[in-house]
Order: C-alpha cells, then structure tokens, then sequence
C-alpha cells in the first residue's frame, strides 16, 4: 500500500510539474519571441534553447531558434538545427531560407541561390522568398536579374513588406529611388509591423530620400529609426573605459609585456571609426593575388575578451595586461589567432587583412601577439564619419551610433586612444585620409602598397571590378569607382547637428 501510494503521489506529482513547466515554456518563448521581434537577437538565443530543451521536435522552436543563430552568425550551431528541422519536416521550405541567409551571411551566393530556390520550390507562390532571391542576386553584382524578380512581386507590397524593403535596397543602383519611394511609404504606414521591421524600413526609406536631395525628410526618418533602435550606452563608461586601456597599456607596462615567439608580419589590420572607409581601403589591397581579404573578423576581439573575461559596452578590451605577462599565454592566445587566420586563408597568401574597425581599441594586443604586423589606420572628417554612423543601422554592438551625442562622444575617445597607441608602441601605423585618397587615388593607392610591402599595379585602381564579396555595410560602394559623393555630406543636414558638434568639440571644425 505504501508503495502504490507513493506511486500515485509520484504521478500528480508529475502532472502537476508538467503542467507547471508547459507554463514556464511558454513564458521563455513569448519572452524570447518578444526580444526577437525587437531585434534583441542574442538575448532571445538562451532563451529559444531552453524551450528546444523541453520541446525537441518543436519546429517553430527550430525555426526561431535558427533564425536568431543566423542573424548573430553562430553559423555552423544554425545550420546543424535546420539540417535537423529539414528532417522533421522535408517539406517545409523555411529551414531552406534560412540556410539561404547563412550562405549569403558568409558571401556563398550560389550556394545561397540553391538554397533560395529549394525553398521556392516548396513554396513558389511565396513573394517573401523570391524577394530575398532578388536581395541575394544583387549582392552578387546581379542587379538587372535581382530587378525582374523583385519586379514580378511588387504587387505583394500591400501584404508582404520585405519586398519593399528589397526593392528599396535594388533602386540607387538602377536609379529607381522616387519609384521605390512610395512602396516603402505604404509599408511604413502599416500598424502592425514589428519594432524591428519599423527601424529598417524606416532606415531604408531616408536613404532614398537622402539620394533624391530630401534631406529634412531622411533625417526625419534617420532619427525615427535611431530612436526606436537606440540601445544601451553610456559615453561617460566609455570614457572611464578608454582612460583604464590607456593606464593599463602605459609605455613602461608595454616594454614590459614579452612578444609572442610568433610571426604575425602576413597579418594587416585596416582599423577606424565604422564608416571611415575601411571596406574600400581592404578591397583596394585585394586586388593583388598575394592577399587574402578576410574581412570583419572577431578572433582579436575574443582574444580581448579571454585576457581579461569581460566584454565591456559590447567592443572587448584589456585593461588589465597582468594575464600577458605569461610567455606561454601571449603564445597560446598569438598561436590560436593565427591559426584560425590561416584556416581562413588558406594556404598561399603572403598577407591576410583583418579590417574589423574597432580593432583600434586593441592595438597593444596586436603589437603583443602579432609581431610584425602592420596597421592601415582610415580617417574620415569627423563630422562625416559620426554622421554616416548615425546613418547606418548596425548588426553589431555599436550601441554609441544611435545618437548624435554619443557619435560624437565615442569619436572623441576614438582620437584619444588613437594618440596613445601612436606614442606607446612601436608598431607600424600608416595614417590614410579617405578625403586624400579621393583626391590623390593613384598616389594614396601606391603608398598603401609600398607600406604593406606588396607590388603596386594598376588593377588596384580598379577594384571595383573585381567579383570578390563584400558584406559589411559598404558593401554597394566598394562596387563602385572612387568618388566625391561622400565628401562633406554632414553639410546637407547641418541644421540637424548641433548636438553632434558641441560633443565634438574641436574635432567639428
């Protein structure tokens, strides 16, 4: 009797818990999808994962859970659970479009295209799909085809918004801004779009204004957007945390520091504000055959953060080198960089580029671990350079970018440091002016051969011919030849800027 009455205990019990952790499932997935929706995408990844946990076969779980993945560029962890969700469901055609975008994330755009087309095919009457086959044909360079299949979908507009935005994206390179201008109008008009759709569109649809010469109504849209986007940041932290880089890398805790036993001399670090010109000074370096360019890479920043096991206002940084006063941890932590570096590259290059901007605020890290590199640092007039941030909606942590103060603020602390590392180390900078490589492009372009090392030729001139896939947010301008469209373009709005040149102080004149 004792036994079987423990036994029912035991099963409403178990009854009782179960029902009690369907509660708790379903509070972490509307916590989850709620930081989904906002574009809070990393926050809403542990969350997904313990709803998987208790629910395995979830699709849906899958699904968000990739979409998530994807979007942060946990890559290799997404493509495993969509693998997985094609197995549950062969033919469902969402795992195919998101393994789509994880293609396209790392510049596979044939192997994107497959995917794309998969996903079609289960569902051909899909305008969404065919919108993101347009987006994915013009990031390849295939505009005019990208065109007639956003075209054949444009009466979807009214119901499926991506195709606007898609459209959006297609029109400065075929010159259809005003055509585009009202189908991104009428999605905005929409109420029931989620926050973060409302932050894209409404970026998307001032940049076409922009490009028309309306300049009070991009911004208008440009500080929308910035609004609704605007994410945690405190300029005076970052100041606090830009003074503990400085004093932790003064000049006698530098030449005390031991150099890694490695040789970092293939590496160059293209490094700067966001926007300062740092994707066209890589894409002009990839035209010689002796360099492999890699792009925005995060193996310095994780080196950053394992030194000291804090990632401070999202961008990792040391402030404390006492970890790297160990021979054999400035060995370990050289020796994994590098070889991740040439896992990427592949055998053969004579120089690899790293052009992750924020790279700056690690440049003792370089000269410790990665003796022998060399830095290509991009200015950009300061009032340029902040506004093209404010003007850019971000898929990193650039949390300062979403007001004009704090562009301002961090553009300050940017020169700060800058200044530092140029009388600390002793590493090889080489200072380039995006206004002087407009003007001087085949002096400039020669100097930045002659720095790396590397012969010059003539093809560097014309780097926007070449096919090589460019993801970050200069991706369309790379494509095109050097020119003056973005030489003091902060004039256009200057009624607007106030608050961005009273945080630049002296830096705005």
């Amino acid at each position: 009797m004792k036994a079987g009455g423990g036994t029912v205990r035991c099963a409403a019990f178990c009854t009782t818990a179960m029902s009690a952790f369907n509660t708790s499932s379903q509070q972490l997935l509307a916590r989850a999808s709620e930081f989904q929706r906002a574009g809070r995408w990393a926050e809403a990844i542990p969350l997904f994962e313990q709803a998987l946990h208790a629910n395995p076969t979830s699709l849906d779980i899958l699904i968000a859970l990739s979409t998530c993945e994807v979007t942060v560029e946990r890559l290799e962890s997404a493509r495993r659970r969509l693998e997985h969700a094609m197995q549950l469901a062969p033919r469902d055609a969402r795992p195919h479009l998101l393994m789509a975008y994880a293609a396209k994330r790392e510049g596979k755009f044939d192997e994107a295209l497959l995917s794309i087309d998969e996903a079609i095919r289960r569902d051909p009457n899909n305008a969404g799909h065919k919108a993101s086959k347009a987006e994915i044909l013009h990031m390849a360079g295939r505009t005019g085809e990208a065109y007639d299949v956003i075209n054949s979908v444009l009466h979807h507009v009214p119901s499926v918004a991506s195709v606007a935005g898609v459209y959006a994206t297609i029109a400065p390179k075929l010159k259809r801004e005003k055509q585009a201008i009202p189908y991104l109008e009428q999605v905005l008009a929409r109420t029931d779009l989620s926050p973060s759709s409302k932050i894209k569109y409404s970026f998307d649809l001032a940049r076409l204004y922009d490009a028309v010469g309306e300049y009070s109504k991009a911004f208008t849209l440009y500080q929308r957007g910035n609004t609704l986007k605007a994410e945690r940041w405190s300029a005076d932290e970052w100041s606090r945390l830009t003074s503990g880089i400085i004093a932790a890398w003064s000049k006698d805790n530098v030449a005390a520091l031991p150099r890694s036993a490695y040789d970092g001399s293939k590496m160059v670090f293209i490094v700067g504000m966001p926007r300062s010109g740092t994707s066209l000074v890589e894409q002009i370096l990839s035209t010689s055959p002796g360099v492999f360019a890699a792009g925005e890479r995060n193996e310095l920043l994780r080196a950053a953060a394992s030194v000291e096991n804090k990632i401070a206002m999202g961008i990792p940084i040391v402030t404390n080198v006492e970890p790297l006063r160990s021979q054999d941890t400035v060995n370990r932590l050289s020796s994994e960089y590098l070889g991740s570096m040439s896992r990427v590259a592949g055998s053969g290059a004579t120089r690899i580029t790293d052009k992750m901007p924020v790279n700056f605020a690690n440049l003792g890290l370089v000269q410790t671990l990665l003796p022998g590199a060399k830095v290509i640092h991009c200015r950009r007039d300061a009032m340029d350079s902040c506004l093209s941030c404010y003007f850019q909606l971000f898929g990193g942590n650039l949390g300062f970018a979403y007001d004009l103060r704090n562009c301002g603020r961090f553009y300050v602390d940017y020169e700060r440091l800058m200044a530092h590392w140029k009388a600390t180390l002793d590493l090889p900078i080489l200072d380039l002016k995006y206004e002087e490589l407009v003007a001087d492009q085949e002096g400039m372009t020669r100097r930045i051969f002659e720095f790396v090392g590397l012969p010059y030729t003539d093809d560097a001139l014309r780097f926007h011919e070449s096919g090589r896939a460019t993801l970050t947010a200069s991706s369309q301008q790379v494509r095109e030849p050097i020119n003056t469209k973005g030489l003091a373009r902060w004039k256009h709005y200057e009624r607007f800027l106030d608050p961005l040149k009273t945080a630049l102080g002296p830096y705005a004149l």
